[in-house]
């Protein structure tokens, strides 16, 4: 069986965007009208926010890599199911966590994503929140 185009552009949206910090592939894949939801306290974003989210990630990690473990398209639509891969910029450990994404593309260009990250993980895996900080809001507690 051979990759779907739809596929190979999410491959590629991660290698050169993520792995080789390529700012311009943004630009390139993301259409200028594009909305993406799901990575931050806005309900949705567009290129220039996607953007500045790229960039206050990047600050906290390093050597991303992510890898698509499984895919279902339908459509338009494709959905995949990541491990995210990175080192904390401040000291080098690893930051493991994973997350799923549904983008609909069009005409070889991302129109639209619905993101699901373990950003809690990341944050957590960089020191920003206690270890223990999804316990503690399970027991509902808040995290100080």
């Amino acid at each position: 069986m051979t990759k779907s185009t739809k596929l190979a552009l999410c491959e590629t949206w991660f290698d050169r965007v993520w792995r080789k910090r390529d700012v311009g592939a943004i630009d390139d894949l993301l259409d200028t009208k594009a909305l993406t939801h799901g990575l931050g306290a806005q309900a949705c974003m567009g290129p220039e926010e996607f953007r500045a989210f790229y960039h206050a990630l990047s600050n906290l990690v390093s050597d991303v890599d992510i890898t698509i473990d499984k895919s279902v398209e339908t459509g338009d639509w494709i959905s995949v199911l990541c491990t995210v891969r990175a080192k904390r910029r401040d000291n080098g450990e690893p930051v493991v966590i994973t997350g799923q994404a549904m983008v609909r593309i069009e005409d070889g260009m991302i129109r639209e994503a619905y993101n699901h990250f373990d950003l809690m993980g990341i944050f957590t895996a960089c020191g920003l929140l206690p270890s223990d900080s999804f316990e503690r809001c399970l027991d509902g507690q808040k995290v100080a």
